[in-house]
This record gives C-alpha cells, sequence and structure tokens, in this order.
C-alpha cells in the first residue's frame, strides 16, 4: 500500500490529500448535478423537440464508451491527482468556450451543445476513474469503507440531490449561470487537488509496461479485463454492476408515464418519486461504516442485489404512489450499502497499479448500460405497461443475483487471488 508519509489524521487534518480528495469530489459533484439539470433544458433552448434532449444526452455517452481503455491507462500510469487535475482543466476550457458564444452573440444551437456533451463525457469518466483509484493509494485498506462511504455520500447528495436543483434554479434566472457556475466548481476543486499532485507518487504498472510500442500499448488497454476474467468475485461484480444498470434502470424509462397517467398522480408527485431513492441512498452511505466486519460486507454482497430487485417487484403490487415513494425511499439503502461494499472489496483485491483499468470497466458498464435498460423499458411499458416493467425488472434481477453469487461461491471456485498473485499473473504473461 502505497502511503503519502507518515503523517496521522490529528496531524494534518486540513492538508490531508484524502481529506482534500472528499472536498474536490464535493465540489465537482455539485458541478455535475448542476450540469445534470441545464443541459436537457439548454437542449430545448435550442430546438424544441423531446429527440434534441435524447441527442444531447446519447453524445454524452458514445466518447465515455470509446475512450475507456486508454483512461485506464492514463490512470494507471500517470500521477493520478495531476490525471484528475487535467481532466478538471480540459472540462473548464470546454465550458468557457461554449460559454463565450452567448458573449459575442452567437445562436446556440444543437451542435454546439452535442460538442460539449461529447467532451464533457468524455473527460468526466478520466477524473472519477483517477479520482476512484487515487483512494486506496492514500488510504489505509483498514479505512476504505470508511472513506468510500464518505466519497459516496457526498457524490449522491451533491450530483443527485443538491447539484440538479441548484442548476434548475439558476437556468431560471439565467441559461448562461447553470454552466458559469460548474466551471467555478470545477476551478475551485482543482485549486485543491494540485497541492497534493506532489504529495503522491505515479501508479506505473511494471517495468515492461513501460514499453510505448504499439502492442505494448494495445496489451496494456486489456490488462483490466484480464484481471477481472481471472477473479470470479470480480468477474461476479462487474456482471452484478452491469445487472444493476441494464435492468435496475429500466422502471426509470417509463417512471414519468407510470407516476402521472397509469397512477394519476400529479407531476409534484413525480419529483418526490426522483428524490426518494436519492434520500434513500444518503441514509445507506451513512450507515456504510458499521458494517464493519467481514460477514457483515459478506451479508451486504450477498443480499443487496435480491433486496433491491424484491422492492421492484412490490412497486409493481403497490396500491398508490405513498406506498411507491416509502418503497423507493427502502431501496435506496441497500443500493449505496451494496455499491460501498463492492468498491472497498475491488479496492482491496486489485494492486492499486491496476486498479485505474479496472474500475473504468466498472465505470463503462455503468454509463453505458444504465440509458439503455432505460430505453427497453420504455419499449416493454409501450408493448404491456409501465407497472410491468417494475414485475420484469425486479424478478430478473433476483434471478441473476442468486446466479452469480451461488457461481462465484461454488465450492469448486478459487478463492480471490491476492494482489501479489493477480501482479505474478501479469509479469509472467
Amino acid at each position: 500500500m502505497t502511503t503519502t508519509g507518515t503523517k496521522t489524521d490529528s496531524e494534518d487534518k486540513m492538508m490531508s490529500p484524502r481529506r482534500v480528495l472528499v472536498a474536490s469530489s464535493t465540489l465537482s459533484n455539485l458541478g455535475d448535478g448542476v450540469q445534470l439539470a441545464a443541459m436537457p433544458l439548454l437542449a430545448l433552448l435550442a430546438e424544441k423537440s423531446a429527440l434534441s434532449t435524447g441527442v444531447v444526452v446519447f453524445a454524452r455517452i458514445v466518447p465515455a464508451f470509446i475512450l475507456a481503455a486508454p483512461i485506464g491507462v492514463l490512470v494507471d500510469h500517470f500521477n493520478r491527482f495531476l490525471v484528475a487535475v487535467a481532466a478538471n482543466f480540459i472540462r473548464i476550457a470546454a465550458l468557457i468556450l461554449f460559454s463565450t458564444l452567448w458573449l459575442v452573440d452567437v445562436d446556440v444551437a444543437l451542435w454546439h451543445l452535442v460538442t460539449l456533451s461529447v467532451v464533457l463525457g468524455g473527460v468526466e469518466p478520466l477524473f472519477e476513474t483517477a479520482a476512484g483509484a487515487a483512494i486506496p493509494q492514500i488510504v489505509e485498506d483498514g479505512r476504505l469503507h470508511k472513506y468510500n462511504s464518505m466519497i459516496s455520500f457526498v457524490q449522491t447528495f451533491a450530483n443527485g440531490v443538491i447539484g440538479p436543483v441548484i442548476g434548475a434554479a439558476l437556468f431560471a434566472i439565467s441559461p448562461h449561470l447553470p454552466l458559469l457556475t460548474n466551471t467555478g466548481f470545477l476551478l475551485a476543486g482543482s485549486a485543491l487537488l494540485i497541492p497534493c499532485i506532489a504529495k503522491t507518487p505515479s501508479p506505473v504498472a511494471s517495468v515492461s509496461d513501460t514499453n510505448e510500442d504499439s502492442g505494448k500499448w494495445r496489451t496494456r488497454m486489456l490488462v483490466g479485463l484480464g484481471i477481472i476474467g481471472r477473479n470470479p468475485i470480480l468477474a461476479a461484480l462487474v456482471l452484478l454492476t452491469a445487472g444493476w444498470n441494464l435492468i435496475g434502470w429500466m422502471p426509470e424509462g417509463p417512471l414519468a408515464y407510470y407516476v402521472t397517467e397509469e397512477v394519476g398522480a400529479s407531476t409534484t408527485a413525480y419529483s418526490w418519486i426522483l428524490a426518494t431513492t436519492s434520500i434513500g441512498s444518503l441514509v445507506g452511505a451513512s450507515l456504510a461504516p458499521l458494517t464493519r466486519t467481514s460477514k457483515a460486507r459478506m451479508l451486504v454482497l450477498v443480499t443487496g442485489t435480491p433486496i433491491y430487485g424484491a422492492a421492484f417487484v412490490l412497486v409493481h403490487f403497490s396500491p398508490n404512489i405513498w406506498v411507491t415513494a416509502f418503497i423507493f425511499t427502502v431501496q435506496g439503502l441497500p443500493l449505496m450499502l451494496w455499491s460501498i461494499t463492492a468498491t472497498t472489496l475491488r479496492q482491496r483485491i486489485v494492486d492499486n497499479r491496476y486498479l485505474g483499468r479496472v474500475n473504468v470497466v466498472f465505470h463503462s458498464a455503468s454509463i453505458v448500460l444504465g440509458p439503455l435498460g432505460m430505453a427497453l423499458g420504455s419499449t416493454l411499458a409501450e408493448i404491456t405497461s409501465a407497472r410491468l416493467t417494475f414485475l420484469v425488472a425486479g424478478s430478473a434481477l433476483c434471478l441473476l443475483a442468486v446466479a452469480l453469487t451461488g457461481w462465484a461461491l461454488r465450492p469448486g471456485a478459487k478463492a480471490a487471488r491476492t494482489r501479489e498473485q493477480i501482479r505474478v499473473d501479469l509479469t509472467d504473461r
């Protein structure tokens, strides 16, 4: 485990890189939340059609998927704080350039927004992957769960609750303000991270990996998939992550139709429904540090997905919108507890020098499969009903969890390989 020095928290509370990383992540996610609310509104301002918002969202997804492999290599071969700062400055430059269009009286067209979305979508995973891989580099093994919980809490609160509210309120004042505010948050977050660059080393994977010929570069990009393929627990985690996003996001596609048309509730009730899972997630992140023992964390990993799926099944049979809101609130607990526990386990299994390339596989599964799941859910709702998507998604998640858990923990499967075993496997290739 690489550490940043011998100072304890009591000796360096204010300037500790781990505390700075939490603060910077908060600011970055606040900006992302503001942007999340503003981009669809800007798209409608540029072109009043439902398709315009979909195009902008899709433009954000594509580069994140295409650039996933090289992003992992960059994070594992350069100083992670430097990579995070560089990613933020690219986003800042793109936002400033876009904002100047208004200053020179250029009519903002949809293609301007699509271009901005492509840049932001390609760079945001670079920041998130670098920040996530930096955590075990600066935090001791015994405190990983604590700091993963803290970062998950601030990410959910900033990106899912406060940020969108600020973004919508600022847009109502002026369309310029949300993106300018996002720029300010990114600048502040980057300023915090810059002093940490000199405090942490670059996690170069191995001497053989420094060869820059194209063959070695391609090999390095595939290392993350190789590590996951060798480890049944990591393989089960990435497949469950894919399931959480592909299947778990299916009901989100027709959710507005379900609430307002099939249930007959108001748009205000729909807004409340959107916030309920985030509220439950915040509670889950607060409770995560209490799962200190390995047995408690294994219980979370084994039961989290079935409980989440079972909640969807209950929504299918829900008699009214208030019961649905309560189920969604409770559903946020296993969502966040499972995510934090799975992240901590991944950080402990994988050698930190390869963590960026492993993390980006998980991140790509989230970015790409979530919107695809929403599209599948909307299609299913169009053919049958929105209510039925909850039953289908919940049942599928439960079956997937049972199958993958049984496969990963089967008597014939080897236990998760240690960091040293993974290192030997890779260097022997």
